[in-house]
């Protein structure tokens, strides 16, 4: 460190000395003795933040403002500590206008003091929690360092905006979160600015015309409503299709989200949307358009819900009966729909079949362009376990996707989702040992059974 930083750091300790000790100099009632101040910093040496405590509430030898200035002053000579959650009673005691002044010109925002990070992470949110929407907003403005936390900028969030009129504060949380996307992974925090009160009419229409922009953020929203605002949704994408009948792209991007805001009640709400969503295609631009967006619906239904769906579209005169008849899934298609939050059974065979069909020459390349995009992996071991068994009539394309299952993702299985027991049922069901004993791969095949389950080996071998 040259002499100039070292100049730097001393200037800035004076100046911060100095706007905490001025705090005291002004009333007798903030002395605190020289002697007291090296007892108080080898208590804080030690990390014995209890007695610290007991030395303000139950001895009650010194103030609250008295104790957070020595802490404060003093929190290079913490240790890495988990438990400096004892030290919160004292500032959350503290006078208001003292907390914003060491807080604010003291330091401790902008990161000037030398303390560890993680006390500093909780003065920080006892200030948020006491900060009035002003001065949050002025915070945001300012744009102060700690907001790099996700965490504390949602907090701050919520206390600048969530007094605001309901459809005022949803588009204020739409301004942070379009120039910090990051703030979505904070959902515990931000959802209390859309508690289940606020949820009018007029917000709904606010929260739909924002459904399909962005998968995140959608999903955001549909976790802010109930079953009950199902219906006021599914009408509100009949009317938009009606209104737009060319606007298939956007209709295709709700879709999903609707299925999701269905299943907060199954029984009821999923039959309703089957009837929303039939009337909706309808009132679509072209016979392909209709069954092309009838058919993405269909992937998202579960086997005992198919026949229902399938008469309510027939109603309306789009024939969804013939599933092979649906147009294939691209890559980038497949990668949407396996990052979408659920994935029936009818889903993943579509998927398969669009990815066999079209990339076995290239399998591997593309295997490993959705393993790196699909954000769940244990959905990408799922599809590649749907490969290999709808894969099973064709010899040497199943040991293609079998030997590669077996080589690049068992080892990172977990067992609570059975894979492995899944792959050796099907080997044995499927004799693989004899159907493909010709078939490149099928050593492979055999060394993992022996690893994994030699009596399963032996009695497969025994003949």
């Amino acid at each position: 460190m040259d002499k100039s930083e070292m100049g730097a750091i001393y200037n800035a300790l004076e100046r911060i000395n100095k706007c905490l000790d001025e705090r005291f100099e002004a009333n007798a009632k903030f002395y605190i003795a020289p002697e007291h101040v090296e007892k108080l910093k080898k208590l804080i040496y030690i990390g014995n933040y209890p007695q610290l405590v007991k030395h303000c509430f139950v001895l009650k030898t010194f103030s609250a403002e008295v104790m957070a200035n020595v802490l404060i002053k003093n929190a290079w000579l913490m240790k890495k500590n988990p438990k400096y959650c004892q030290l919160k009673q004292i500032f959350e005691t503290c006078d208001n206008r003292y907390l914003q002044s060491v807080m604010r010109d003291g330091g401790v925002f902008e990161n000037k003091l030398d303390m560890p990070s993680a006390f500093r992470l909780i003065l920080i949110e006892i200030f948020l929690n006491r900060a009035d929407p002003m001065m949050c907003r002025q915070i945001l403005s300012q744009n102060v360092r700690f907001l790099n936390r996700p965490r504390l900028r949602a907090a701050c969030i919520v206390k600048a905006i969530k007094d605001e009129p309901s459809v005022s504060r949803y588009l204020l949380f739409k301004k942070y979160v379009n120039e910090k996307p990051g703030l979505l992974t904070e959902e515990n925090i931000l959802k209390e600015l859309f508690p289940p009160k606020d949820i009018t009419d007029s917000l709904k229409e606010e929260f739909f015309k924002d459904l399909g922009a962005d998968f995140k953020f959608s999903k955001f929203l549909i976790n802010r409503l109930s079953k009950d605002d199902a219906e006021y949704i599914f009408n509100a994408f009949y009317k938009f299709c009606r209104s737009n009948p060319t606007s298939t792209d956007k209709a295709d991007k709700i879709l999903p989200h609707l299925f999701n805001l269905a299943r907060k009640d199954s029984e009821k709400n999923i039959r309703l949307l089957a009837t929303y969503l039939a009337k909706s295609f309808y009132v679509l631009d072209g016979q392909g358009a209709k069954i092309r967006l009838a058919g993405k619906a269909m992937n998202q239904i579960k086997l005992e819900e198919e026949s229902f769906f399938i008469q309510e579209f027939a109603k309306y005169r789009i024939n969804v009966e013939n599933v092979e008849k649906r147009g294939l899934a691209n890559l980038d298609g497949i990668i949407e729909a396996l990052n979408e939050d659920r994935i029936t059974q009818g889903k993943y065979r579509y998927l398969v079949k669009s990815f066999k069909d079209q990339y076995s020459d290239d399998y591997l390349n593309k295997l490993e362009e959705l393993r790196q995009q699909v954000y769940d992996e244990d959905v990408f071991k799922e599809f590649c376990f749907y490969l290999v068994e709808l894969t099973h009539y064709n010899h040497k394309i199943n040991m293609q996707y079998l030997t590669y299952f077996i080589e690049n993702l068992i080892e990172t299985t977990d067992d609570k989702f059975d894979l492995v027991k899944r792959i050796l049922k099907y080997i044995e069901d499927n004799n693989i040992f004899n159907t493909c004993r010709n078939i490149n791969g099928i050593h492979q095949v055999r060394a993992f059974v022996k690893e994994k389950d030699f009596e399963l080996f032996s009695r497969l071998t025994q003949f």
